[in-house]
């Protein structure tokens, strides 16, 4: 076997098995040798790489009805959710738009009432002449 089949099998890339065996020079010398371009694994050299990186273990699936159950109630209050949303958004949006409507009556009353208020003190500073007319006073 050489030694990017024995990554592979191992889900580990070849250069980090290579780097691991030329840290441990010794103990893989006379047990590999290059053939082709490829490094070669003897017996022993997949033994001693064989305990640094195992097979992996296959994936157990584990079936739970009462999780598929509440995943797919979970899903539909999701989906009815996102119904009930979309069909608020046109009330949503009207709502916005009435608040700030609100905000900017709201505004505007109070610059009129102070203007008014204003106007009330200006008007105090003049009197009423005899001929119905208002003249300043000092």
């Amino acid at each position: 076997m050489y030694l990017k089949e024995f990554a592979e099998q191992r889900n580990v890339k070849p250069n980090t098995v290579a780097v691991y065996m030329k840290s441990h020079e010794k103990e893989f010398k006379g047990h590999t040798w290059l053939k082709n371009g490829r490094k070669w694994l003897d017996e022993d050299a997949i033994r001693l790489l064989e305990q640094k990186y195992p097979m992996p273990l296959p994936v157990q699936v584990i079936e739970d009805s009462e999780a598929r159950k509440q995943l797919i109630e979970a899903q539909q209050l999701i989906i009815k959710l996102q119904q009930q949303l979309v069909e608020a958004a046109p009330a949503i949006t009207l709502a916005e738009q009435n608040i700030k409507l609100i905000e900017t009556m709201t505004e505007e009353k109070e610059n009129l009432e102070k203007q008014n208020e204003e106007l009330k003190n200006e008007l105090q500073c003049f009197e009423k002449t005899i001929f119905g007319l208002y003249r300043k006073v000092k």
